[in-house]
């Protein structure tokens, strides 16, 4: 009897000290100056810890798994996850316009004896496909509402799918109706774009062409534009 009452009282005071152990992982994981990998492991663990405090064999964490207690403990983690994939390195598709220093003339005509445009432009709108991480403006990974960060980018235009390569900095606004990370950004930089037609050297648009010359000429330059575009991650 002596033993028994023994072994009691070592499991009882052993369920209250796994209880508090409990409490204080829930405590950890909704401890907002800790960051959010931090309070994503230590959610981990009080999942982990209320069920094996609750359910000693598989039937008994079957039941237990579709118990509101359970059910919070699985939200709780989704949703940090869902932060620190935001916080991490994510894709997203964009629209933008880049904008060039210069008025770019790409098709010409000679109008008696003087050289006029017949198309130019100064900037040009972008599909991209964009890769960032967000290492800032989330006070050192404790708040993952809002980031900011570098990226890079693909760039389409008109005539070119791959037409040119950007770089800069985006910020971004987390999609709190979701778990999955993603996020609405905005995003300035430039963009690098290779074989760009404009008029050759010695031609400009309302003088004569150069001496000799009876009809246009192009040349197929690297041209750096400026861009601004928004995005949205996945």
């Amino acid at each position: 009897m002596k033993k028994l009452l023994i072994l009691v009282l070592c499991y009882t005071f052993s369920c209250i000290a796994y209880a508090k152990d409990c409490s204080n992982l829930n405590m950890a994981a909704q401890d907002e100056n800790s960051t959010i990998d931090e309070r994503l492991e230590a959610a981990k663990q009080y999942k982990s810890c209320i069920i094996f405090e609750n359910a000693k064999t598989p039937n008994e964490m079957f039941v237990f798994k579709s118990t509101p207690l359970a059910a919070d403990a699985d939200e709780q983690v989704d949703e940090l996850k869902g932060k620190k994939s935001f916080l991490g390195q994510n894709f997203g598709v964009g629209f933008g316009v880049s904008f060039y220093d210069d008025e770019i003339i790409d098709d010409a005509d000679i109008v008696n004896g003087v050289i006029v445009a017949k198309s130019k432009k100064s900037e040009e709108a972008r599909v991209l496909l964009e890769f960032h991480t967000l290492i800032a403006c989330n006070n050192s990974r404790k708040s993952a509402d809002f980031g900011c960060g570098p990226f890079a980018a693909i760039a389409a235009k008109d005539n070119d799918i791959l037409g040119g390569i950007g770089l800069g900095w985006l910020w971004s606004w987390r999609n709190r109706g979701s778990n999955d990370g993603t996020g609405f950004s905005v995003g300035i930089g430039a963009i690098v774009d290779n074989d760009v037609r404009d008029l050759a050297d010695g031609f400009k648009v309302g003088e004569a062409p150069p001496d000799g010359e009876t009809a246009i000429r192009y040349t197929d330059e690297t041209k750096i534009s400026y861009l601004l575009f928004i995005s949205n991650s996945f």
